[in-house]
């Protein structure tokens, strides 16, 4: 009797089973021959009645709104509603009553827990963008308050929201503040090359021609009530990314090779060169990064855990980032890690994304936290990078031989040091406050009397200066660019008088990377390399030998006794200062090397595989008595 019971389960459950797969099956088929926009659609007018009658905001905000929507599936009003987002009052017909309370960004950060944030939604993601660098705005607080003398060191964790009104508070109020995701977008439109803020929305709102052509339409004054809804969606381009990385280190104009200048308007002469932004700025064309060069854009390298944040309170954005160069460039086979061992939100973007043919394929592990990229996976010996917004595949390739040949001879520098084609330089800037006039408040969006201005240098494109960066015990050279080299006068700020002069420079990955690397002689003979400023190496009597000297191109400050774009001094080379505690120029040992090998290319003319040669032993025991060395 108990057999026949058991028989009888076994079969109900093989039944079962059974028909879920064909179910799945079914569908499969069906979202197959179809496409899957139609069989959502069919799923939608299924059970359109029932989801009317149970939600009258799907229904009444509908009779004026969303004729059509550019919603995908899981965003689709049809499905989850217009007050998921926008809250209002569902129950009227009226449009005043119905509008009452309603949030017209829900993006914003101030009210994203009442509406993308909500525990059914996105409530994760919402917290972590919050504590997320994008937000806070922390490493660029400390750095401005440790330039004023507000703080010993720039190190601390800050949030730019809740900044007061010191010197440097106020010059981030005044020139700093709008760059952060928590400044509320106010008005309708795309994201732009001057968009600021607006949380969610600052990455995720997506117009597209028609979207856009009606919004013009709305905000034109016309009696218009726009039928398209933008989408809301994982495609995420770079001038997202533009409004504010154009600024500060400016990584986006960088990428895609701009170089700013002082100009005010394009020269006539050669105008097909510049490039004027909508904010006014003019910016000369120079080589752009090689990914660029190749189609590929900021969220193709970047993960979402590192610009979203991962739920910690980081203080500088080098603690944030997670990826590194040789996750898709490693010196041998790459890390890997398989599909069921990633962590569900990579597992999530790989669905949404329709890559569900990489659920059996091993993708590259990110270095920094054994997690994997969404977009890269390594098949047949090959390292494949899935573009995110196109059906572009790229190959990355391992390191070269020449790379490793120099990894041999280098240990310690890092792979930018080689593959930065150039970084930007302003090499002065006067910064001085003005009582009597009114400035921007970029935190309440109100004027306020007194306010910082700046008048900045020269822009200059040119090598990266190198420094020391210690991480975990682990020193590394990497690559530097003036931070601020400035004056501050704040003689004229209410009851702080005070006047500063700072020389800092700051660690930096410029997004200008090349393939091709510089000779032995570009980087050991150039002075802007060691952090003297730009200029020359000379030779020079020095009794019976000769002896190294450096003529600096721009005129040595009366203050700091240094060139105006130096670091440090060619003739006493102390420790330069960084924007890091960590980080710091290269020390007298290390300038002596370089100068030792330095100093054999102001009289001889190798090959470069000569010079690798000679330099890969002890070059000091090949040296004559002919020969100079440096003390």
């Amino acid at each position: 009797m108990a057999s026949k019971v058991i028989k009888k389960i076994l079969l109900a459950s093989t039944v079962l089973v059974l028909g879920i797969f064909l179910v799945f099956a079914i569908v499969k088929i069906v979202q197959t021959l179809v496409g899957r926009k139609e069989f959502e659609s069919i799923i939608v007018n299924l059970f359109k009645s029932k989801i009317d009658n149970s939600n009258t905001a799907k229904k009444s905000c509908l009779k004026c709104h969303l004729v059509e929507t550019r919603f995908e599936f899981y965003h689709n009003p049809k499905v989850i509603g217009c007050t998921s987002c926008h809250l209002g009052n569902p129950d009227a017909s009226e449009k005043e009553i119905a509008h009452k309370d309603l949030i017209l960004f829900p993006g914003n950060l101030d009210v994203v827990d009442r509406t993308c944030g909500r525990s059914e939604c996105h409530y994760e993601i919402a917290s972590r963008v919050k504590n997320s660098l994008m937000n806070t705005m922390s490493g660029v607080v400390s750095v401005d308050k440790y330039v004023f003398g507000e703080i010993g060191k720039p190190i601390g964790k800050f949030q730019i929201e809740q900044i007061g009104f010191s010197p440097a508070d106020v010059h981030l109020r005044n020139l700093c503040a709008s760059c952060h995701l928590g400044k509320a977008k106010k008005e309708y439109a795309k994201i732009q090359a001057n968009t600021r803020g607006g949380g969610c929305s600052a990455c995720h709102l997506y117009y597209d021609s028609l979207t856009n052509e009606e919004l013009n339409r709305f905000v034109s004054g016309k009696n218009f009530v726009p039928r398209y809804h933008p989408n809301v969606s994982l495609k995420v381009e770079p001038i997202a990314c533009f409004g504010c990385h154009s600024r500060s280190g400016r990584i986006s104009t960088n990428f895609i090779g701009l170089m700013e200048t002082t100009l005010d308007e394009i020269p006539t002469s050669d105008s097909a060169k510049f490039v004027k932004l909508e904010d006014g700025r003019v910016f000369v064309k120079v080589p752009s990064d090689v990914h660029h060069s190749k189609g590929m854009t900021c969220v193709d390298c970047h993960t979402s855990r590192e610009i979203m944040g991962d739920g910690n309170v980081y203080e500088h954005k080098e603690q944030q980032v997670e990826i590194a160069c040789v996750d898709c460039h490693p010196e041998g086979k790459p890390k890997t890690v398989a599909f069921d061992s990633l962590d569900n939100e990579t597992k999530m973007i790989i669905n949404l994304r329709g890559w569900q043919s990489f659920i059996n394929k091993q993708f590259v592990k990110i270095g920094k936290n054994g997690n994997g990229y969404s977009n890269v996976i390594a098949e047949n010996g090959k390292i494949l990078v899935f573009s995110k917004l196109s059906n572009k595949i790229w190959e990355a390739r391992p390191q070269s031989a020449t790379c490793l040949q120099q990894r041999k001879l280098h240990p310690t520098i890092d792979c930018n040091v080689c593959h930065t084609q150039w970084v930007p330089r302003c090499v002065s800037c006067h910064t001085y406050y003005e009582p009597n006039e009114f400035g921007w408040d970029n935190l309440s969006d109100t004027l306020i009397k007194g306010c910082w201005k700046e008048i900045g240098g020269d822009f200059f494109a040119s090598k990266a200066t190198l420094g020391n960066v210690v991480d975990d015990g682990k020193m590394q050279i990497k690559t530097f660019m003036p931070g601020m080299i400035l004056t501050i006068d704040g003689t004229e700020f209410p009851n702080k008088s005070f006047e500063k002069k700072e020389r800092l420079f700051a660690p930096t990955f410029s997004h200008t990377i090349t393939k091709s690397v510089p000779s032995c002689k570009e980087c050991h003979l150039n002075p802007l390399v060691y952090g003297f400023g730009d200029g020359v190496f000379q030779l020079e009597p020095n009794g019976n030998k000769k002896k190294m000297i450096f003529r600096p191109t721009f005129p040595i400050d009366t203050i700091s006794k240094l060139p105006k774009d130096a670091w440090i001094d060619f003739s006493n080379p102390r420790i330069g200062k960084s924007t890091r505690v960590n980080a710091y120029s290269l020390t007298k040992l290390q300038i002596k090397t370089m100068q030792g090998v330095g100093s054999c290319f102001l009289c001889h003319q190798w090959e470069k595989e000569k010079i690798l040669e000679i330099f890969s032993n002890n070059y000091r025991k090949k040296v004559t008595k002919k020969c100079f060395l440096l003390k």
